[in-house]
């Protein structure tokens, strides 16, 4: 374990007195005491945990769906934004503890990927990893060639590139004000992912051990067929690889194909 890591495995122990408000970090959840696992969920760089305020009814009594606010998005607006993906996994493990009593699988899209993926790892090197990860529109940690950092591009061409990826439509675009509102946390998340890709490959040399669900959407210009296959290789259980139609947010408007996909490691991990 790098010194990083033991320095944030130190900060998320102080934390665990004080996660005790679940709905604090977990805004949405409808608790399903008779659910066979839990769903941790993350969000994308920019959005918030209503982003999986209807899966709880989507996946009925199969799964106690719990989607993780970060600090500095919708309900958790007047806290500061976080500053690496590695400070918001070991905030999640600690707000987690008491929800942890049960099998439980890792789900992010995008930036959320990369939350599930460093918690799932801290949590393993404790001996209590994740039944299964699932990783939504993100590039393996290995596959880090490409530069895709848009973090440090000027107003337009930031915004540019994220309507590129289909995150923001038009009528928002031409909203000022609504931007302005949502530029801190959007660049604050893309600047997390990029320093995070930036050591992953490092970091992740030592495979889960858990099966990994990957899907991408078609068009989603973020992430190749390639980089998404390369998951199969941080997994020692069986790795499931997918695409769908649609693009870098096909999530959003079309969830079936992560439901099926979370339903299918869930047979494959709990059996």
């Amino acid at each position: 374990m790098d010194g990083r890591s033991e320095d944030a495995g130190a900060t998320a122990g102080r934390m665990q007195a004080s996660a005790g408000d679940l709905r604090r970090f977990f805004p949405h959840r409808i608790a399903r005491p008779g659910a066979r696992y839990r769903l941790f969920c993350f969000p994308p760089a920019g959005a918030g945990a209503t982003v999986f305020r209807a899966w709880s009814g989507l996946m009925a009594q199969a799964a106690d769906v719990c989607a993780f606010e970060l600090p500095g998005h919708q309900t958790r607006f007047n806290e500061p934004l976080a500053r690496s993906v590695d400070e918001v996994a070991q905030e999640f493990i600690a707000a987690s503890v008491h929800l942890r009593d049960r099998p439980f699988i890792l789900l992010g899209h995008s930036l959320g990927a990369m939350i599930a993926a460093q918690a799932a790892h801290l949590l393993a090197r404790s001996g209590a990893g994740p039944a299964a990860l699932v990783v939504v529109g993100c590039p393996a940690p290995t596959m880090n060639a490409r530069n895709r950092a848009i973090a440090h591009l000027d107003r337009p061409a930031f915004l540019r590139a994220l309507a590129d990826l289909g995150g923001l439509p038009e009528d928002v675009l031409a909203n000022s004000e609504l931007v302005d509102v949502l530029l801190p946390a959007l660049r604050a998340g893309c600047r997390m992912a990029e320093e995070w890709r930036a050591g992953a490959g490092r970091r992740f040399a030592a495979p889960l051990p858990c099966p990994i669900g990957a899907i991408s959407g078609r068009a989603d210009p973020y992430v190749t067929a390639d980089e998404l296959d390369a998951w199969r290789h941080h997994g020692t259980g069986a790795a499931v690889i997918r695409q769908a139609a649609g693009d870098h947010f096909f999530l959003q408007s079309d969830p079936e194909p992560v439901l099926t996909l979370v339903g299918d490691l869930a047979r494959l991990s709990l059996s």
